[in-house]
């Protein structure tokens, strides 16, 4: 299903996720929700993460007292509620989170009045405590930005000892300017696969990485994008296939990758800006070719990496979204 504008904005809030709407009332969505998205988090214990968008925080509210009145077994308010595997509903930075166990399983709800959003993260064991400790990292900074400071009062796993989320680059980019994103934590990436995706307002492509073991690479994996007039690519990249349709091509390359497959003039189906894709080596560095209409504007997001990340990732996306 094509999603809507509103439930793109859920999908951006997660992209490191498999998510996709849910619409309906078989799916437990009233009228006073806009958006809904159903994710398959990445870590094994995770099973299932539902974010739903409400159109304001007075029907979010009302959300939220409804799902907590219905909590069995009810659930009490307490300043170290979730800290040490312990049920029960408290404050955070910006609204409630209660954590519970239900039918031999952990379950984490929240709500954010920020956007506002109402979030259920469950997993697949009663591990409360690794339960929650996900949430802390990925579903707690779920909306935030960077101008948003910690509005809770201090406790033992207050908010302001949480790492936010990696900056996306949320500004459009129009001209020859690269963008180098940097990996700070230096670790040795390579490149599964890349898929292509069509969305209301761009078209991204989506480079799939896997964490290769091994020693880490001084100075760590970089990606930079600059938008180049096909006339320039032979120059650049000799062994690149001169592509047959588009006047630019996004030059993308892959500085210190372990690996990437060879994709040459590839045509993907179902997208109209992306005109074709190679990913071509030389020698110790990989290097995509986006081919596009002339004075294409776009964007990159690198969800896990930066100050948020763990450093025990395995898995990654980087996205390059092309304006329409």
């Amino acid at each position: 299903m094509t999603p809507t504008e509103s439930e793109v904005e859920l999908l951006d809030q997660v992209p490191a996720l498999d998510c996709e709407p849910l619409r309906g009332e078989d799916d437990g969505i009233d009228a006073s929700v806009k958006a809904a998205i159903e994710c398959t988090p990445l870590e094994g214990a995770v099973s299932r993460l539902v974010l739903l968008a409400f159109e304001d925080i007075a029907a979010l509210r009302a959300h939220w007292r409804s799902e907590a009145a219905a909590f069995k077994p009810a659930l009490d308010e307490a300043a170290d509620a979730c800290a040490k595997a312990s049920t029960g509903i408290r404050d955070w930075g910006y609204g409630k989170v209660a954590c519970r166990l239900r039918r031999g399983s952990a379950a984490v709800h929240w709500f954010d009045r920020r956007d506002p959003t109402y979030g259920v993260v469950e997993g697949d064991r009663p591990d409360l405590a690794r339960l929650y400790g996900w949430w802390q990292e990925n579903g707690r900074p779920i909306g935030r930005k960077a101008s948003d400071e910690v509005a809770s009062s201090p406790t033992p796993e207050s908010d302001a000892s949480a790492p936010s989320v990696a900056d996306a680059m949320t500004s459009v980019v129009c001209d020859a300017t690269s963008q180098p994103i940097a990996d700070a934590w230096g670790r040795r990436w390579s490149v599964s696969k890349v898929t292509f995706l069509d969305q209301p307002r761009f078209e991204r492509v989506v480079f799939h990485l896997a964490r290769t073991d091994g020693a880490r690479k001084r100075g760590g994996a970089e990606l930079k994008v600059e938008p180049i007039p096909v006339s320039r690519l032979q120059r650049l990249v000799p062994e690149a296939p001169r592509p047959r349709r588009g006047r630019t091509v996004l030059y993308i390359p892959l500085e210190n990758f372990a690996d990437a497959p060879t994709i040459r003039s590839y045509r993907p189906s179902g997208v109209d800006l992306v005109k074709e894709f190679s990913l071509v080596r030389s020698g110790g560095t990989a290097t995509a070719l986006v081919a596009v209409p002339g004075g294409a504007c776009y964007r990159v997001r690198v969800p896990v990496w930066g100050p948020s990340a763990t450093g025990n990732e395995r898995v990654a996306k980087i996205f390059v979204d092309i304006q329409k």
